[in-house]
């Protein structure tokens, strides 16, 4: 999806609406791309191709993030909304069949617009973990979750956004750039 071919309007509707949407008490969040949007240009990335939400699980271990993972996937599936999920970082599983076992990242359908959502979860040393990075950060420094602004609009997504996005995009995250900036690959904090 490009978002270049969406009206702003359309985006934003689709955006609201994802957000809104509640899937067994998770609310989703903005974040990657998109966040790195608000936080620098109060709007989406130039170039991005897609819209990125996380939602973070009720639960600190991996078994039972999976769990909930693969119930979330179970319903937007049975809202024809999941398009295809990750089972490693460059496989992905399009035919749906029982059990879902990706690995946290997943593409689903709004009405007009695709986004890509993100398994996060705060372990039991209290460490925020997300794919493809996993251990991202202390909860503290993440919590209580911030409003951020898209286009006059507010969402909602992790609290201190600028020191995230220098450690996943590097010290130069403030510098827009011509093409998709690449995460720093599996930051162990």
């Amino acid at each position: 999806m490009s978002l270049g071919n969406r009206s702003q309007q359309e985006v934003l509707n689709s955006l609201e609406m994802m957000e809104n949407f509640k899937f067994d008490k998770i609310t989703p969040i903005i974040f990657w791309g998109t966040l790195l949007g608000a936080v620098r240009e109060k709007n989406f990335i130039p170039h991005d191709s897609d819209i990125d939400f996380g939602y973070v699980s009720r639960f600190k271990t991996l078994p039972e993030v999976r769990v909930e993972m693969e119930n979330l996937y179970q319903e937007l599936f049975d809202k024809g909304m999941l398009i295809k999920y990750f089972v490693t970082p460059n496989s992905w599983v399009t035919k749906m069949e029982k059990p879902f076992q990706g690995i946290g990242q997943a593409h689903v359908l709004t009405e007009k617009c695709y986004f890509d959502l993100f398994t996060l979860w705060f372990d039991e040393e209290g460490d925020l973990n997300s794919y493809p990075l996993l251990k991202i950060g202390k909860k503290r420094d993440y919590l209580p979750f911030q409003e951020y602004e898209i286009l006059g609009r507010k969402f909602m997504s992790i609290n201190n956004a600028e020191m995230f996005l220098e450690k996943v995009y590097g010290s130069d995250w403030r510098t827009p750039q011509n093409k998709k900036s690449a995460l720093k690959k599996h930051v162990v904090l």
